[in-house]
């Protein structure tokens, strides 16, 4: 495929919680289907932590060029670790994006190479492109979401999330006897602003996918 360039999207879970949601992480995949599109030579893995993956482990082996981590609150510890193990034992630029480091970019910062605030799509392929990374960069939203590739399942193991009691898996929350759930995206943003939630001080307008594009 003539790859110069390796990225690991990583989503660090935490260790020790059994019972987790078990939804993929939407964001790593729509990010790593949108840099796919416009730049064909990097080679893309996502490691997720929540689907039983060693993230350190798969990062040694892949040996990435940039290692792109998000993270909520919850999980925020973990991300922070992984960042210190990457700048240990890799060579590789860490960014990091997710909704604690948009709110809190200055201590996100003390980790990453770059903080991405907000969303990250158009902002991170250009930062795969530069040399020097800022230290933190207001992320650049896209206006008609259809533009966005759809999120790139094909780089998970998608039976990791699918919800069936039939299989003993921390993805068993919801009760429903031998069905079988799968998720899928059909708009962007809240409508509400819960004054506890990042969404309260959002920048970025509520978006919707067309008809056409959810079909």
């Amino acid at each position: 495929y003539g790859f110069n360039m390796k990225l690991a999207l990583v989503n660090p879970g935490r260790m020790g919680l059994e019972t987790q949601s078990m939804s993929p992480p939407f964001g790593l995949m729509y990010l790593a289907g949108y840099v796919r599109k416009y730049m064909k030579e990097v080679e893309i893995r996502i490691i997720d932590r929540i689907a039983g993956q060693n993230v350190e482990e798969e990062l040694l082996n892949f040996q990435p060029d940039i290692v792109g981590i998000t993270g909520v609150t919850e999980h925020i510890p973990e991300a922070y670790k992984i960042a210190l193990f990457v700048k240990k034992n890799l060579k590789a630029k860490v960014i990091m994006g997710g909704i604690h480091a948009s709110s809190l970019p200055l201590e996100a910062s003390k980790y990453a190479d770059c903080v991405v605030v907000g969303e990250a799509e158009k902002t991170f392929l250009d930062l795969l492109s530069k040399k020097r990374l800022p230290k933190i960069v207001q992320g650049e939203y896209v206006k008609d979401i259809d533009e966005i590739p759809p999120p790139a399942y094909d780089l998970l193991d998608i039976e990791k999330y699918i919800c069936s009691e039939e299989k003993d898996s921390p993805s068993n929350l919801w009760d429903l006897p031998n069905v079988r759930i799968g998720w899928l995206m059909t708009s962007r943003g809240c409508p509400y602003r819960c004054i506890y939630c990042y969404n309260s001080k959002r920048t970025f307008p509520i978006r919707f996918h067309s008809v056409k594009r959810v079909i």
